[in-house]
């Protein structure tokens, strides 16, 4: 089953549609910008990162085993 973020759609504009999480992904890269480094910006359900997170090849994988919280919401 798909996550419900994924069919929550936004109408931007005239004929232009973003999905939540396309929305989410732009607020964020455009508060990297200008920072003079390179980012992988990946969105992912926390159901998907749950079930991958130990799944070794999988994207959820190295970020689970080497990455940090930089900022967690409650």
């Amino acid at each position: 089953m798909r996550n419900k973020l994924e069919y929550e759609i936004f109408k931007r504009g005239k004929n232009q549609y973003l999905t939540d999480r396309q929305q989410y992904y732009v607020q964020i890269r455009r508060s990297l910008r200008g920072m003079g480094h390179p980012f992988d910006i990946i969105l992912i359900s926390k159901q998907w990162f749950e079930e991958s997170k130990d799944v070794i090849g999988g994207i959820a994988y190295p970020a689970n085993r080497y990455g940090k919280v930089i900022y967690e919401a409650a």
